[in-house]
């Protein structure tokens, strides 16, 4: 009786996002146009070459050896080998999916097990400052130190609870290979660009939701509106209209979740349970909020009177550099699939 319900609600819920689909066609389009424009000004370019290295890297093996002199503050601040300090600070500076991606890599090679896998996810979560600077400093506040504020705070929140949980559940440390191996590196090109063009993909459909909200707060007080919508899909934050700095430990909490087109991202990298990275939340975003209040408040930080539109107008059009990097993946990826089919 509950599968026959379900069914039922399921099909009504495909037949009603149908019909609305068909009937605010013009907005769902224009949504699906920014969707594209944000991939490739904005995801392709900040993301791909982070996850080609970050593949390498795990690959090659150099993850073992390249925080070596940091071993004492992996060991006695955050108790994590040095190997799992690496992930964690991987994870936190060049996007949130990357995080989740070295430890699905990991936990394929066989060199963490799926309980560590699915508790160091909890604080390998970040936007990274290329994104937050980015995206969200120079798009509202026309300043990079405003990202800044709010990539540091996101920071230190995901450093304070990956300090109290590896107390609580002390990752194993495993004796590795110290040896270097030889990555492929077609194959890491490959991976990474299936995987940049899956996060695409559900962009791309998450504009469905963008466009229904845009519906139901038409009338709202657009700083309120876009807030909302951005604990959504988190690139909706650019459409903040208020540059004062009483709105910074919002966006802070909003950019340490990430939203829920991010939380769905990851899904196409890892088969792992996103359960402890949704909890940790919980935690975060009051956090980081906190954090960024503290530090406005001891650096005195005001923003500039100019609310600038510069990276906002230059968003509306699709940049030559990421057109160019989209079309070189994708004749890249037809190409290897080509070698492999002969």
């Amino acid at each position: 009786m509950k599968r026959k319900l379900l069914i039922v609600f399921l099909s009504i819920i495909t037949v009603a996002t149908y019909i609305y689909s068909l009937v605010n066609t013009k907005e769902l389009s224009q949504n699906i146009n920014d969707c594209i424009i944000r991939c490739i000004n904005v995801i392709i370019p900040s993301l791909f070459i982070y996850m080609v290295l970050s593949s390498l890297i795990i690959e090659s093996g150099i993850y073992k050896f390249i925080f070596v002199p940091l071993k004492p503050l992996a060991k006695y601040v955050f108790s994590l080998p040095i190997s799992l300090f690496f992930v964690f600070v991987m994870g936190n500076i060049c996007g949130y999916p990357i995080g989740m991606k070295l430890i699905n890599d990991m936990l394929e090679k066989g060199e963490i097990d799926r309980k560590t896998a699915s508790v160091m996810s909890a604080s390998c979560y970040g936007g990274g400052p290329s994104f937050l600077l980015g995206l969200v400093g120079i798009s509202i506040y026309n300043d990079e130190t405003a990202g800044g504020i709010i990539f540091l705070s996101c920071l230190l929140s995901n450093a304070l609870i990956a300090i109290v949980i590896n107390r609580i559940y002390k990752p194993p440390v495993r004796s590795l290979d110290a040896s270097l191996q030889k990555p492929d590196l077609i194959s890491s090109i490959t991976n990474s660009a299936i995987s940049i063009f899956k996060i695409c993909a559900v962009i791309l459909s998450f504009s469905f939701v963008t466009t229904f909200l845009d519906g139901v707060f038409k009338d709202a007080d657009n700083t309120a509106a876009t807030i909302i919508k951005s604990f959504f899909e988190i690139t909706n934050i650019t459409a903040l209209d208020n540059a004062s700095t009483s709105y910074m430990p919002i966006v802070a909490a909003i950019s340490s979740f990430g939203g829920v087109c991010i939380l769905l991202q990851l899904k196409s990298v890892t088969r792992l349970t996103l359960k402890y990275i949704v909890l940790s939340r919980l935690v975060a975003c009051p956090l980081s909020a906190l954090l960024c209040f503290v530090i406005i408040k001891a650096t005195n930080y005001t923003p500039s009177i100019y609310a600038s539109c510069v990276y906002n107008i230059k968003s509306t059009s699709i940049s030559l550099l990421g057109t160019i990097l989209a079309a070189i993946l994708v004749i890249f990826m037809i190409f290897t699939k080509e070698k492999a089919d002969s």
